[in-house]
Formats: C-alpha cells, structure tokens, sequence
C-alpha cells in the first residue's frame, strides 16, 4: 500500500523530469533579436510583444534604451482564442514587427507556432529572425496574401 502511495506521488515529478531529458530546455537569446528589431524597425512601424517575452524585454529595455511604451504588449499566451482577439488590434496597422520569447509552455505547445499561421493569414511576412528561444518577424499587415496563404 505504501509502495503504491509513493509510487503515485513520484510518478508526475519522474515523467515532467523525463520530459525536460527529452527536450531540454535552451537558453532564450532574446537580445540578438531585439538588436535586429533596433536596426531594422522603421519610425511608422509597430512592435507586438508576445505575453511570455515582457519580462525578458522589460529587462533589456532598460539596458538598451528601448522606449517600451512604444510597444503593444499583447494580452494572450496560452488561448486559440486571446490569440485571435491580439491578432485583430493588428489589422491595418501596415508594417508591424513580432517578437517572441518564451513561448513554449510547460505542456510543451509552442504558441509562436501556433500564432503564425494567423498571422500570415492576415497579413504578408516580410522578413523574420531568429536566435534560439526568440524570434521576430515582420508583417505588412496591410496586404494579406491571396487565399490567406503565406506568400
């Protein structure tokens, strides 16, 4: 009975350890990508901040004198639904940058893949950079690609 007890209370600890052997977790190289998002970004563009990377952006916000309140930060991570509710307040918003961080949830979903085919249904992908763990891209949400398709 006993064996049975410990058994139940050691298995989620033992698999979720598991998991992380299986797919370790890497480091999150969100300053490259921020330093693309400063070379690149244009006066008129627009800066969306995935939920998951504010802390990480807060923290180099500080350090490299973005101006956060220049960004949308967005409100979703973790909902199909949040995520269609971020993905109107873009709409028509012309050229628009994305940045991702910390994306991954404990479950293992990726919400930047799950946010992207939105997006290149809404608008046309322009450019993206990647680092490992983060990612930005650039959208011209003004035009969508014919049939809503990727470009």
């Amino acid at each position: 009975m006993y064996a049975l007890l410990v058994f139940l209370l050691l298995v989620h600890p033992i698999l979720y350890a598991a998991q992380g052997l299986a797919s370790p977790r890497t480091r999150e190289e969100i300053k490259p990508v921020l330093v693309r998002l400063q070379e690149n970004r244009r006066p008129e563009d627009r800066v969306y901040v995935y939920a998951g990377a504010k802390a990480a952006l807060d923290y180099y916000a500080l350090r490299s004198g973005l101006v956060l309140s220049e960004f949308q930060i967005g409100t979703w991570a973790g909902d199909s639904e949040g995520a269609r509710r971020d993905l109107e307040t873009l709409r028509g918003g012309g050229r628009t940058w994305i940045l991702f961080s910390h994306s991954v949830r404990p479950d293992g979903t990726d919400d930047e893949e799950e946010f992207l085919p939105l997006l290149d249904g809404a608008g046309r992908r322009l450019e993206e950079f990647r680092a490992p763990g983060a990612a930005v891209y650039l959208y011209d949400m003004d035009k969508r690609p014919p049939g809503g398709a990727r470009p």
